[in-house]
């Protein structure tokens, strides 16, 4: 994605379902934040906790996860697991436009 975005003409609006708890959130946001016209919505949906059922982190650190797929031995992944400030913080500081309203879902 972020890659795409740094080539592509800017989009009227965006929206990532699940995703960027899988990108490094010190790459993710400037790249939205290019990636979009002035004034464009962004809508995004986060994870809230990881495939052992942690929940998010205060901090910006990776967590090392295996996706269960068909692949022998199943591939390492990280993941990106951050409490609703935190990506509030992170939007802010990478030149978000627009305040956001984290919503945290109910379990």
């Amino acid at each position: 994605m972020v890659d795409y975005l740094v080539k592509a003409e800017p989009f009227d609006a965006a929206y990532a379902i699940g995703t960027l708890g899988f990108i490094d959130p010190h790459r993710a946001p400037p790249a939205l934040r290019d990636g979009l016209r002035p004034g464009a919505p962004l809508i995004i949906s986060l994870l809230h906790t990881d495939l052992h059922d942690c929940g998010p982190s205060t901090a910006v650190a990776p967590r090392e996860q295996t996706n269960l797929l068909r692949d022998d031995p199943p591939p390492a992944t990280r993941t990106w697991v951050l409490a609703p400030q935190l990506w509030k913080c992170l939007l802010t500081e990478y030149g978000s436009r627009r305040g956001h309203r984290p919503v945290t879902p109910s379990r």
